[in-house]
C-alpha cells in the first residue's frame, strides 16, 4: 500500500507506507535540527502545490490524507490542489480530508475560553501558534492568521465534488472502507469535519 500525506507539516509518519509532501524547507533554516532531519527523510517531497504538480505519475497512491491543510487555501486554490491529488490517486483509492468545523465552533461558542479549551477542543491555547492574546479557540484556531477559508462538512463536500469526485463516492458513514493506516493518522476529530472520497 502506498499512501500520501499532503501538507504533512511537522507530524510525518516515517513508516514504509507513507510519502510526505509539503513546502517546509522555506520555513526551516538550513543547519537547524529540524531541517537536518527533514533533509534526511527518504520519503519527504518538497512541493508547493500552488505552483507545481505532485511529482508522481497518475494513479500512484492507494490513499491520500489532507489533514487540516485545505483551509490554508482559497476555495479556488483548494479545488486545484484536490484535482492534483485526484490525478495521482489510483482508481478505487480513497482521499480523506479533515478541516476545522465551523459548525462545532458555533455549538460551543458560549463556553469557548482558555479554561474550557482542553475539554471542548482537546488542546490548550498556547502563544506559539497564534496571537498570545487569544482568549478563545474560535480566535486561536478557526481565525488562525494562515487560514483562508472557514469550512464545515457541507463546504468540504462542495470542494470535493467540484474537484471531480462523484457525489455517491463522498461520505463519512462507512469508515471500514478507509485503510487503518489513514484512520490512525487522523487528529483533532473533536472539532473537525472529516470526509472521504473514492475515485
Amino acid at each position: 500500500m502506498k499512501l500520501l500525506s499532503v501538507g504533512c507539516g511537522g507530524q510525518r509518519d516515517q513508516s514504509e507506507h507513507w510519502w510526505n509532501l509539503d513546502c517546509l524547507r522555506q520555513f526551516l533554516k538550513e543547519g537547524t535540527p529540524e531541517r537536518i532531519n527533514l533533509d534526511q527523510e527518504p520519503r519527504y517531497i518538497e512541493c508547493n502545490l500552488l505552483l507545481q504538480s505532485i511529482p508522481f505519475p497518475d494513479e500512484t497512491f492507494d490513499g491520500i490524507l489532507l489533514q487540516h491543510v485545505l483551509e490554508h487555501f482559497t476555495c479556488h486554490e483548494t479545488t486545484e490542489v484536490l484535482i492534483k491529488c485526484r490525478s495521482v490517486l489510483k482508481r478505487g483509492g480513497v482521499l480523506v480530508a479533515s478541516v476545522p468545523n465551523v459548525t462545532y465552533f458555533r455549538q460551543v461558542h458560549t463556553s469557548d475560553d482558555r479554561i474550557n479549551a482542553p475539554t471542548l477542543f482537546g488542546e490548550s491555547i498556547s502563544g506559539d501558534w497564534h496571537d498570545a492574546q487569544c482568549n478563545s479557540f474560535f480566535e486561536y484556531a478557526l481565525w488562525h492568521r494562515e487560514h483562508k477559508q472557514i469550512l464545515n462538512e457541507d463546504g468540504l463536500w462542495a470542494l470535493l465534488r467540484r474537484s471531480g469526485f462523484e457525489h455517491h463516492n463522498i461520505g463519512n458513514h462507512n469508515w471500514d472502507l478507509v485503510p487503518s493506516e489513514i484512520k490512525q493518522q487522523l487528529n483533532r476529530p473533536r472539532f473537525s469535519s472529516i470526509l472521504y472520497a473514492y475515485k
